[in-house]
């Protein structure tokens, strides 16, 4: 059986499955010290998305500098705690995946139906709609590689 999580990659392609970019070919970053030595410009995927290793001691968080200057579209997950850590220079430019875990959402969420609203507080004009929410399976993980950077 396929491990969807590729828990022991620490870096894979494949087309994004979740939120706007849908579809895009996409480079999945666990560990950022794949990119140790290795030249930014041979990624010929346009979308990187880079978990929540971007600000771990030792990583080289100017890998995400030269990947926006570099033109790609950069994905950070994002924690609540890590929020406060970005870098003024990376918001505007880079899609965040803010992830927050909360079990009341998780459990919550298994039962709603199309058309039913999550709420997380009071905002300006902030909405989330479920019809938008992908719920991906194992078999949109189906056409994933584990990426080794290239000689």
């Amino acid at each position: 059986m396929k491990d969807t999580f590729h828990a022991d990659w620490k870096a894979w392609t494949g087309p994004e499955i979740e939120g706007r970019l849908h579809g895009l070919p996409t480079l999945f970053i666990r560990d950022l010290s794949v990119f140790d030595n290795y030249d930014l410009d041979k990624i010929r995927e346009s979308h990187v998305l880079i978990g929540p290793c971007w600000d771990k001691p030792g990583m080289r968080q100017s890998i995400i500098d030269l990947l926006l200057d570099a033109g790609k579209i950069v994905t950070l997950e994002v924690t609540p705690a890590q929020m406060k850590k970005l870098p003024d220079r990376w918001l505007g430019k880079i899609n965040i995946i803010y992830d927050i875990n909360v079990p009341e959402i998780v459990e919550g969420v298994k039962l709603l139906n199309p058309g039913d609203t999550i709420r997380l507080g009071r905002f300006d004009c902030l909405l989330f709609d479920v019809r938008l929410a992908q719920r991906p399976d194992s078999t949109d993980y189906n056409e994933d590689i584990e990426w080794v950077p290239e000689d």
